[in-house]
């Protein structure tokens, strides 16, 4: 069943109770990353593996994503400054513990 999440900003990526922070390098130049992260939702499943389904919503200001598993997201986007960082928040999800949810995504060249 899907539960609505508590509304955060771009802030509560340092007040967070809990952060998992990653880091990778990729071939790709930061444009290239962010128009794969942000103009080309649908294509989410061929390279983030536990992604089955995304797709736009809201005119693009929205996403919905499903993951391995059943797990389902609504997610608004709160930051898209093209070629330095994409964030949005997860604001329904079946998933089990959830209040809060909010992943950003920094490119640097």
């Amino acid at each position: 069943m899907a539960r609505l999440l508590r509304t955060v900003g771009r802030e509560f990526v340092d007040s967070a109770p809990i952060r998992l922070v990653f880091a990778a390098e990729v071939s790709a130049p930061p444009d290239v990353v962010y128009r794969a992260l942000a103009g080309d939702v649908p294509s989410w499943p061929s390279w983030f593996t536990a992604v089955t389904l995304a797709t736009p919503t809201e005119d693009g200001a929205g996403r919905e994503v499903r993951l391995r598993g059943g797990v389902r997201f609504r997610e608004t986007i709160v930051a898209a400054e093209p070629d330095t960082c994409y964030a949005y928040r997860a604001d329904e999800s079946n998933a089990p513990g959830l209040r809060a949810l909010l992943e950003e995504w920094r490119l640097a060249p």
